[in-house]
Protein backbone atom coordinates (compact mmCIF):
# COMPACT_ATOMS: atom_id res chain seq x y z
CA UNK A 1 0.00 0.00 0.00
CA UNK A 2 1.53 3.69 -1.08
CA UNK A 3 1.46 5.82 2.13
CA UNK A 4 0.14 9.15 0.84
CA UNK A 5 -2.96 7.74 -1.04
CA UNK A 6 -3.66 4.66 0.83
CA UNK A 7 -4.51 2.76 -2.40
CA UNK A 8 -2.95 -0.73 -2.94
CA UNK A 9 0.00 -0.95 -5.08
CA UNK A 10 0.52 -5.00 -5.21
CA UNK A 11 -1.82 -7.64 -4.44
CA UNK A 12 -0.52 -11.43 -4.27
CA UNK A 13 -2.21 -14.63 -1.91
CA UNK A 14 -0.12 -17.35 -0.32
CA UNK A 15 -0.35 -19.87 1.92
CA UNK A 16 -0.50 -18.77 5.29
CA UNK A 17 2.72 -20.80 6.61
CA UNK A 18 4.68 -17.62 8.09
CA UNK A 19 7.66 -17.83 5.47
CA UNK A 20 5.93 -17.54 2.23
CA UNK A 21 4.28 -14.18 3.17
CA UNK A 22 7.94 -12.80 3.51
CA UNK A 23 8.96 -14.40 0.34
CA UNK A 24 6.34 -12.58 -1.20
CA UNK A 25 6.37 -8.95 0.44
CA UNK A 26 10.13 -9.31 -1.05
CA UNK A 27 9.08 -10.52 -4.31
CA UNK A 28 6.96 -7.56 -4.07
CA UNK A 29 9.06 -4.95 -3.12
CA UNK A 30 11.44 -6.57 -5.93
CA UNK A 31 9.53 -5.43 -8.96
CA UNK A 32 8.42 -1.91 -7.56
CA UNK A 33 10.44 0.77 -10.35
CA UNK A 34 12.00 3.38 -9.79
CA UNK A 35 15.12 4.15 -7.59
CA UNK A 36 14.44 6.56 -5.17
CA UNK A 37 14.89 5.77 -1.23
CA UNK A 38 11.74 3.80 0.03
CA UNK A 39 9.87 2.00 2.92
CA UNK A 40 8.21 -0.98 3.20
CA UNK A 41 5.91 -1.36 6.93
CA UNK A 42 5.20 -4.66 7.93
CA UNK A 43 3.70 -6.34 11.25
CA UNK A 44 5.73 -8.20 13.89
CA UNK A 45 5.73 -11.54 11.57
CA UNK A 46 8.24 -9.57 9.12
CA UNK A 47 10.82 -8.85 11.67
CA UNK A 48 13.58 -11.00 11.32
CA UNK A 49 17.22 -10.98 10.32
CA UNK A 50 16.72 -12.03 7.06
CA UNK A 51 13.79 -9.94 5.51
CA UNK A 52 15.71 -6.94 6.63
CA UNK A 53 18.46 -7.72 4.95
CA UNK A 54 16.77 -8.68 2.28
CA UNK A 55 15.28 -5.34 2.17
CA UNK A 56 18.03 -3.32 2.73
CA UNK A 57 20.20 -5.36 -0.37
CA UNK A 58 16.82 -4.05 -2.74
CA UNK A 59 17.63 -0.19 -1.05
CA UNK A 60 14.42 -0.37 1.38
CA UNK A 61 14.36 0.58 4.78
CA UNK A 62 12.62 -2.13 6.76
CA UNK A 63 9.92 -0.38 9.08
CA UNK A 64 8.44 -3.47 10.71
CA UNK A 65 7.15 -3.57 14.13
CA UNK A 66 9.79 -3.99 16.55
CA UNK A 67 9.45 -7.45 18.25
CA UNK A 68 11.07 -7.22 21.51
CA UNK A 69 9.69 -10.34 23.38
CA UNK A 70 11.49 -12.13 20.67
CA UNK A 71 14.22 -14.91 21.63
CA UNK A 72 17.36 -12.88 20.48
CA UNK A 73 15.55 -9.52 20.04
CA UNK A 74 14.28 -7.43 17.23
CA UNK A 75 16.04 -7.21 13.98
CA UNK A 76 15.48 -3.43 13.34
CA UNK A 77 17.75 -1.43 15.65
CA UNK A 78 17.67 2.22 16.78
CA UNK A 79 19.02 3.28 13.09
CA UNK A 80 15.59 2.90 11.44
CA UNK A 81 13.28 3.13 15.23
CA UNK A 82 14.84 6.38 15.94
CA UNK A 83 13.70 8.57 12.80
CA UNK A 84 9.98 9.87 13.08
CA UNK A 85 9.57 8.14 9.22
CA UNK A 86 9.16 5.29 11.28
CA UNK A 87 6.44 6.75 13.70
CA UNK A 88 4.37 7.85 10.40
CA UNK A 89 4.84 4.41 8.92
CA UNK A 90 3.80 2.13 11.50
CA UNK A 91 0.39 4.20 11.92
CA UNK A 92 -0.19 4.66 8.15
CA UNK A 93 0.63 0.99 8.05
CA UNK A 94 -2.97 -0.12 9.69
CA UNK A 95 -4.95 1.60 6.58
CA UNK A 96 -4.13 -1.35 4.38
CA UNK A 97 -6.91 -2.80 7.12
CA UNK A 98 -9.26 -1.15 5.41
CA UNK A 99 -8.91 -2.47 1.81
CA UNK A 100 -9.02 -6.11 3.37
CA UNK A 101 -12.55 -5.25 5.52
CA UNK A 102 -13.85 -3.79 2.33
CA UNK A 103 -12.76 -6.36 0.06
CA UNK A 104 -14.50 -9.10 3.16
CA UNK A 105 -17.93 -7.28 3.63
CA UNK A 106 -18.53 -5.75 -0.16
CA UNK A 107 -15.42 -7.74 -2.24
CA UNK A 108 -16.82 -11.23 -0.82
CA UNK A 109 -13.12 -11.99 0.21
CA UNK A 110 -14.47 -13.13 3.67
CA UNK A 111 -15.40 -16.97 2.28
CA UNK A 112 -14.40 -17.69 -1.15
CA UNK A 113 -16.10 -19.54 -3.25
CA UNK A 114 -13.07 -20.42 -5.58
CA UNK A 115 -10.86 -23.68 -5.01
CA UNK A 116 -6.97 -22.97 -5.66
CA UNK A 117 -4.38 -20.72 -5.35
CA UNK A 118 -4.63 -19.03 -8.64
CA UNK A 119 -8.25 -18.49 -8.67
CA UNK A 120 -8.46 -17.07 -5.17
CA UNK A 121 -5.69 -14.99 -6.10
CA UNK A 122 -7.15 -13.49 -8.93
CA UNK A 123 -10.31 -12.81 -7.10
CA UNK A 124 -8.22 -11.22 -4.51
CA UNK A 125 -6.22 -8.99 -6.83
CA UNK A 126 -9.69 -7.73 -8.44
CA UNK A 127 -10.81 -7.17 -4.84
CA UNK A 128 -8.24 -4.70 -4.33
CA UNK A 129 -8.30 -3.37 -7.82
CA UNK A 130 -12.00 -2.23 -7.14
CA UNK A 131 -11.16 -1.12 -3.47
CA UNK A 132 -8.56 1.20 -5.25
CA UNK A 133 -11.23 2.58 -7.98
CA UNK A 134 -13.69 3.01 -4.55
CA UNK A 135 -11.08 5.16 -2.79
CA UNK A 136 -9.99 6.99 -6.10
CA UNK A 137 -13.62 8.07 -6.18
CA UNK A 138 -14.01 8.98 -2.45
CA UNK A 139 -10.63 11.17 -3.00
CA UNK A 140 -11.73 13.09 -6.24
CA UNK A 141 -15.15 13.99 -5.14
CA UNK A 142 -13.47 15.07 -1.97
CA UNK A 143 -10.90 17.33 -3.87
CA UNK A 144 -14.27 19.00 -6.30
CA UNK A 145 -16.24 19.58 -3.00
CA UNK A 146 -13.53 21.63 -0.87
CA UNK A 147 -12.33 23.57 -4.20
CA UNK A 148 -16.04 24.12 -5.33
CA UNK A 149 -15.23 23.02 -8.49
CA UNK A 150 -17.97 20.24 -9.70
CA UNK A 151 -17.25 16.76 -8.78
CA UNK A 152 -16.44 15.76 -12.56
CA UNK A 153 -14.31 18.89 -13.25
CA UNK A 154 -10.31 17.37 -11.87
CA UNK A 155 -8.40 20.03 -14.55
CA UNK A 156 -5.28 17.53 -13.99
CA UNK A 157 -5.66 17.29 -9.50
CA UNK A 158 -5.91 13.76 -10.41
CA UNK A 159 -2.21 13.82 -12.05
CA UNK A 160 -0.73 15.72 -9.13
CA UNK A 161 -2.68 13.75 -6.68
CA UNK A 162 -1.72 10.07 -8.03
CA UNK A 163 1.81 11.50 -9.50
CA UNK A 164 0.78 9.55 -12.61
CA UNK A 165 -0.44 11.00 -16.20
CA UNK A 166 -4.20 10.67 -16.18
CA UNK A 167 -5.43 9.52 -19.80
CA UNK A 168 -8.52 10.46 -19.36
CA UNK A 169 -9.67 14.17 -20.30
CA UNK A 170 -12.87 15.65 -21.23
CA UNK A 171 -12.85 16.77 -24.61
CA UNK A 172 -14.87 19.70 -25.43
CA UNK A 173 -15.19 19.35 -28.75
CA UNK A 174 -16.16 15.81 -29.13
CA UNK A 175 -20.02 14.65 -29.49
CA UNK A 176 -21.15 12.28 -26.54
CA UNK A 177 -20.95 8.73 -26.88
CA UNK A 178 -25.05 7.60 -27.83
CA UNK A 179 -27.01 7.37 -23.85
CA UNK A 180 -24.09 8.44 -22.21
CA UNK A 181 -23.73 11.37 -20.08
CA UNK A 182 -20.54 13.12 -20.97
CA UNK A 183 -19.76 14.28 -17.27
CA UNK A 184 -20.18 10.79 -16.30
CA UNK A 185 -18.27 8.84 -18.82
CA UNK A 186 -15.15 11.01 -19.88
CA UNK A 187 -13.76 10.13 -23.63
CA UNK A 188 -10.20 8.51 -23.61
CA UNK A 189 -7.80 10.52 -25.30
CA UNK A 190 -5.14 8.50 -27.94
CA UNK A 191 -1.71 9.85 -27.14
Amino acid sequence: MEHRSGLVVSAVVTHADGYDERAAALAMLDTLPGKHPRTVAADKAHDTRDFAQACRQLCVTPHVASHTMRWGGSAIDGRTTRHTGYAISQTSRKRIEEHFGWGKTVGRIRQTVYRGIERVDQQFKLTMTASNIVRIARMFSAMGAGSGKPVGATDGLGEHLLGLRSSFKCQPNEPPAVGVDRKVAPSVENA
